[in-house]
């Protein structure tokens, strides 16, 4: 009993650094978007993505809690939103599990995890909508392309593992989402697809963006904002859902556009969601 007492006891600690740590960036990133000589529009875009980086820190650490305390597996956790949408049917009924519940989490709905609530086709390059995270990105063969104020996080594209090395069958180069949906549709030695997963948490019309729109992304970073130039090993990549075989999956690095072909699936590389 004391032993499971001290556990949940450094459980807790453990979430509480966190929330502090997390206002805390929050704090300073809105500081320092009031200083310098960026102008107002650049001011603006850094504090849209300190939200969405409060959202989504908000939310991970939502699922932290429901790991570490109500003891749920990461197949349990649901996004379900209170119109039922978004919803896990391997989630507990009882909503212990749902990041979005009082029963569970109980985490307030933020960014890209709630409902659009504007007209995305009236946005221009670079424009969020005003009551939701979501920006426009830019053009791919004629289809507009969404993404959020900040990157979804940092995760490997399978489950981390080196073997047995599976070729899942995402290989497109233009069409995300049919590679997510298979993805996060299998149930192999090397699922769950970490990237992927992460996208498709958002809802299901978010997927890991494939070669193509991951380089739109890229085009266009500036104007979207909130991405990871530093173009070091392996911080700098960005991961698409475009799979290369049994081994690889194809990332890009967001300071000069170089694409790797050659990405172990077991790497640890950004990840920036999209939608159409």
């Amino acid at each position: 009993m004391g032993r499971q007492m001290g556990r949940q006891g450094g459980n807790a600690l453990f979430l509480i650094l966190i929330a502090v740590a997390l206002f805390a960036a929050l704090s300073y990133a809105v500081t320092q978007s009031g200083r310098g000589s960026g102008g107002i529009e650049r001011e603006q875009q850094m504090i849209d993505q300190a939200v969405s980086e409060q959202c989504t820190a908000s939310v991970n650490y939502g699922v932290n809690k429901l790991k570490l305390i109500n003891g749920c597996d990461a197949s349990e956790i649901s996004y379900e939103l209170a119109d039922g949408s978004n919803a896990n049917p391997s989630a507990p009924v009882d909503k212990s599990c749902h990041i979005f519940d009082p029963n569970g989490a109980g985490v307030g709905v933020c960014g890209a995890y709630g409902p659009t609530g504007c007209d995305l086709a009236a946005l221009a390059l670079g424009e969020k909508c005003a009551s939701s995270d979501i920006i426009y990105a830019g053009e791919l063969n004629g289809t507009r392309l969404y993404t959020t104020a900040a990157d979804q996080g940092q995760f490997t594209w399978n489950n981390g593992t080196t073997s047995p090395p599976i070729a899942t069958g995402a290989s497109s180069t233009s069409n995300g989402k049919s590679n997510t949906d298979t993805l996060v549709g299998l149930s192999g030695d090397d699922a769950p697809y970490d990237a992927a997963e992460a996208c498709r948490a958002l809802g299901s019309a978010w997927y890991l963006p494939a070669l193509d729109e991951l380089n739109v992304l890229y085009t266009n970073h500036a104007a979207i904002g909130g991405f990871n130039t530093s173009g070091t090993w392996t911080s700098g990549y960005y991961w698409s859902s475009s799979e290369n075989g049994s081994y690889y999956g194809r990332m890009q690095r967001f300071n000069d556009g170089y694409v790797s072909n050659g990405g172990n699936k077991n790497y640890v590389c950004n990840v920036r969601c999209v939608r159409k």
